[in-house]
């Protein structure tokens, strides 16, 4: 079997993204692909990768994200961060919740569903989360070849 370059790998990653948008259009709906990658490969991103990018991307201090802090940006960092944890990480609920500070697996479900919300309203929030989406699948492509 043929590797893929890494020109190939970026043709399928704009098909695969021009296919999101005309389907999201035609439904009215968002389209998340990482239900269709192999669960095996969704393991390779570690909640530490994913707090470390996120919070690279918007300039956040690491340890703030397990603070319990409300703080705004802190907050919506954490929100993204358990989103990406649950959609990439072979987490529970309960072991996802303890992982960010000995929250409750209920607390995950409001964190996941409340940047659901975000994301389909501001397009800053959007732009954030598939920014940091890109540098995953970059991570998880990176791993493969």
């Amino acid at each position: 079997m043929n590797q893929l370059t890494k020109s190939q790998i970026i043709q399928i990653e704009a098909a695969i993204g021009r296919c999101k948008k005309e389907i999201a259009e035609i439904s009215g709906k968002d389209v998340d692909i990482t239900y269709y990658i192999k669960a095996d490969k969704l393991q390779e991103v570690s909640p530490d990768e994913i707090v470390d990018i996120v919070c690279e991307h918007l300039a956040i201090n690491v340890e703030d994200i397990y603070k319990k802090t409300r703080k705004r940006d802190i907050s919506y960092a954490r929100h993204l961060c358990v989103t990406l944890c649950l959609e990439y990480c072979k987490l529970s609920l309960g072991q996802l919740g303890r992982y960010f500070g000995g929250r409750d697996h209920s607390t995950m479900i409001h964190s996941r569903d409340s940047f659901y919300d975000m994301v389909s309203i501001y397009e800053d929030n959007r732009r954030d989360y598939e920014i940091v989406k890109s540098r995953i699948n970059s991570r998880l492509i990176a791993q493969e070849i």
